[in-house]
């Protein structure tokens, strides 16, 4: 995922919540980075919610934004964060299982 499509999915949330477009995308590229690292260096195969999870709970300490903000604009990206787990497990099924 390039920096046009975290920019075009930043757009899309601010559109959608009540946040900055420079927080939105610091959020989204925090979260979206942190899970191709983690399909990277793993091989534990997590389910839709527990990586949300871990998502959140990553970008919550690495922006410093509010839990609830975080939340709010992950659960928003959630369709392209999905797209990106379904990208990531075609290309390397043995590291990320899809989202559901």
């Amino acid at each position: 995922m390039d920096q046009s499509e975290i920019h075009r999915i930043a757009q899309y949330v601010t559109n959608k919540t009540p946040y900055g477009h420079s927080e939105v995308e610091d959020i989204v590229q925090t979260g979206i980075l942190e899970m191709v690292s983690l399909a990277q260096t793993s091989t534990q195969k997590l389910e839709r919610q527990h990586l949300l999870e871990y998502v959140c709970q990553w970008t919550i300490r690495q922006t410093k934004y509010p839990e609830t903000m975080i939340r709010e604009v992950l659960q928003c990206s959630g369709r392209w964060l999905d797209d990106l787990c379904q990208t990531i497990d075609h290309e390397n099924p043995k590291e990320v299982s899809p989202i559901e």
